[in-house]
């Protein structure tokens, strides 16, 4: 082993190998010393991810606007009122609302049509109008009746 050697003799037996056949005890511990090296190798890239998009709903042709359902939809109000009296049958986009004359609803922004029906003196009335829902207003729209012949 290295630490006994006699001088002249080499500090690892040939049959070692030549790569350990050193003459100096410094050349042996180096050759020993050094560590393998393997090859260098480039690093692994993972693949990217891509987001996946939301699918986009088209409107159907001839549908309101109320049926359009983007990703985030505004809302404004109506306030639906009625002359003379209150207390009548409000329909909003064809269909009949649980609140009468005089009323506040919440609506998607865009076009929709409001329709009052009453009896006033034994005889059925309505009237119709096409309003706008602008985002955070609120929209008054007064019905009168009366001027119905």
């Amino acid at each position: 082993y290295l630490g006994s050697r006699r001088a002249g003799q080499p500090a690892v037996s040939p049959a070692a190998g030549p790569e350990l056949a050193a003459t100096d005890t410094a050349a042996a511990v180096a050759v020993i010393a050094e560590p393998a090296q393997e090859p260098a190798q480039e690093p692994v890239q993972e693949p990217v991810q891509e987001p996946i998009a939301a699918p986009v709903q088209e409107p159907r042709p001839g549908a309101p606007a109320a049926a359009v359902s983007p990703a985030v939809l505004q809302f404004g109000k109506v306030r639906v009122g009625s002359l003379p009296g209150w207390g009548y049958d409000i329909y909003i986009d064809g269909k009949l609302q649980s609140k009468p004359t005089n009323a506040e609803f919440t609506l998607p922004v865009g076009r929709h049509v409001i329709k009052v029906v009453a009896v006033l003196d034994g005889v059925a009335k309505e009237m119709e109008k096409t309003v706008t829902v602008v985002p955070g207003e609120i929209g008054r729209h007064i019905f009168d009746l009366g001027q119905l012949e």
